[in-house]
């Protein structure tokens, strides 16, 4: 596997309130997780690099996975560790939340992937977004926990409409607001998408660049001399300009893994 993560302040925030952490643990064994914070100015950068931190370690000194053995993890396995690192990042952006009066309210969203050989394991709270590039096309995997989802869902509003709708920004599930989390958890068999290459990232990507374009961008032919880390590298760094050029109005963080040659 080989992988680029980035972020980007945008053209109109004053700070960047997303964060992002990629690690792997072996040749076929990475995590990756995106959050972008919300809660002022200052609220919104503690509880993202809180999630992330608390999540990492979470993950890493969990009961469940035994990170030397990762490689013979099962479902139940994969999706019980995601689960008890998202509770600790939960658990830590909440208590924060309630320790200082200017942190009140602050919250996070946060997709995560787990790459154990030809498995995707996906957790998900809130609008950041995972995505599988494959089959000449890109397929988004998790779920939007937003507003105009919901209203998508319910027939009110076309997703069109929705990208114009001044409740956009809304989400309906956070890391940190609440004592319990409510995560969503996929699992994607990689064998199915040959030649899968996994985007995660921020509404400051997603929500500013069609997913025509995206997918344009990630299946743009390799230079002769650039390497596939090069190319990798070269092709975060397009969809990061692509969102600054449709204005840039958010933080844009985007994480791109080659996992073609996963077995």
């Amino acid at each position: 596997m080989i992988y680029c993560g980035k972020t980007n302040i945008g053209k109109v925030r004053a700070t960047n309130q997303d964060s992002f952490s990629v690690k792997r643990y072996a040749d076929d064994v990475l995590l990756a997780v995106v959050c972008d914070g919300m809660g002022g100015v200052r609220g919104g950068n503690i509880a993202s690099e809180t999630a992330i931190e608390l999540f990492m370690k979470s993950f890493e000194n969990n009961s469940v996975v035994d990170l030397s053995k990762c490689t013979s993890v099962n479902q139940t396995q994969a999706t019980a560790a995601l689960a008890h690192a998202v509770y600790d990042a939960n658990e830590a952006v909440y208590a924060k939340s309630l320790s200082q009066s200017e942190l009140a309210g602050m919250g996070t969203t946060l997709v995560a992937a787990l790459i154990v050989k030809n498995r995707l394991y996906v957790a998900n709270i809130g609008d950041s977004r995972l995505y599988i590039d494959s089959n000449k096309k890109l397929t988004q995997i998790s779920e939007d926990h937003s507003y105009v989802q919901f209203l998508i869902d319910v027939g009110d509003i076309t997703p069109e409409e929705a990208k114009t709708h001044p409740y956009r920004n809304r989400i309906t599930r956070a890391v940190g607001i609440q004592p319990e989390i409510d995560c969503d958890y996929f699992t994607v068999d990689l064998d199915k998408y040959p030649g899968a290459k996994i985007l995660l990232c921020s509404d400051g990507l997603c929500g500013q660049v069609d997913n025509l374009v995206m997918h344009k961008i990630i299946n743009k032919a390799i230079s002769r001399n650039d390497t596939a880390q090069a190319h990798i590298e070269k092709t975060v760094d397009k969809l990061i300009d692509q969102a600054l050029k449709a204005g840039g109005p958010d933080n844009i963080t985007a994480i791109l893994i080659s996992a073609e040659n996963v077995q």
